[in-house]
């Protein structure tokens, strides 16, 4: 078998048994190397994002009396736990990356140098005691403002109020939503370390989102050049292992 190259000067080896197979094993190497080249290339992580408008939001006071507002508020004088509802009927719930809840105008009080933090629970109250109106039900109050935890967010009053406002959900708060199946709600609380409690936030709010960001990698479809260079290079390699073992 004869090797011919140009370098220079065009010249012919004649190759004993051993150099054709060394010779061979470059050849694999560098078309297994080339093939995985040309079908990896070109894949990439894509993200997309669905949102959802809340289906209904409100509050309760201390005393157990419902409201129709966002806001919450931790006062000496009055205690205001939230809750929203999402309709995720038809909504996709699988492979969800990240998610967090937005409010359009998120009109806050607190005190300088003091700071409020903003958990979310779940719910266990049944949805249609939740969303109608009443008073005495101090039960769901209490609801909203205990059990599993979905996430929370810490803020002082140089995070700037009175702008959109979002709460990302944990792990936790995630796998709750992938599991949902219809109307889901969820209740927070505020909390604040300034002794006279003078905390309020989500106020003035007049659309409330549940924003949920999914990840998927996509791979194109190699182009004509690719294709036909991974062909050939078949087409090679069945040629070569057919002449060694002839």
């Amino acid at each position: 078998m004869l090797r011919c190259t140009r370098k220079g000067t065009f010249k012919c080896v004649l190759l004993t048994k051993k150099n054709r197979e060394v010779l061979m094993r470059g050849i694999f190497n560098k078309l297994a190397i080339t093939l995985a080249m040309a079908t990896s290339f070109g894949a990439h992580a894509a993200t997309t994002t669905t949102e959802v408008l809340s289906y209904n939001y409100g509050n309760y006071t201390f005393f157990g009396e419902f409201n129709s507002d966002a806001y919450t508020a931790n006062v000496a004088s009055r205690l205001v736990n939230n809750f929203f509802v999402f309709d995720l009927t038809g909504v996709n719930l699988q492979n969800i990356e990240s998610a967090h809840l937005w409010v359009d105008n998120n009109y806050a009080e607190l005190r300088p140098g003091y700071s409020m933090t903003y958990t979310m629970y779940d719910v266990v109250t049944p949805l249609n005691v939740l969303m109608e109106s009443g008073t005495s039900k101090f039960s769901v109050f209490k609801d909203l403002q205990q059990g599993v935890k979905y996430g929370s967010r810490t803020l002082n009053n140089l995070d700037g109020f009175d702008t959109d406002f979002t709460v990302d959900f944990d792990a936790t708060g995630i796998a709750a939503i992938s599991n949902a199946n219809g109307l889901w709600a969820f209740g927070g609380a505020l909390v604040t370390n300034d002794p006279s409690n003078q905390a309020m936030m989500f106020g003035d709010v007049y659309t409330a989102k549940l924003v949920l960001n999914y990840s998927t990698v996509t791979t194109p479809v190699p182009e004509a050049d690719s294709s036909a260079m991974i062909l050939a290079g078949l087409g090679l390699m069945g040629f070569i292992s057919r002449r060694r073992y002839r």
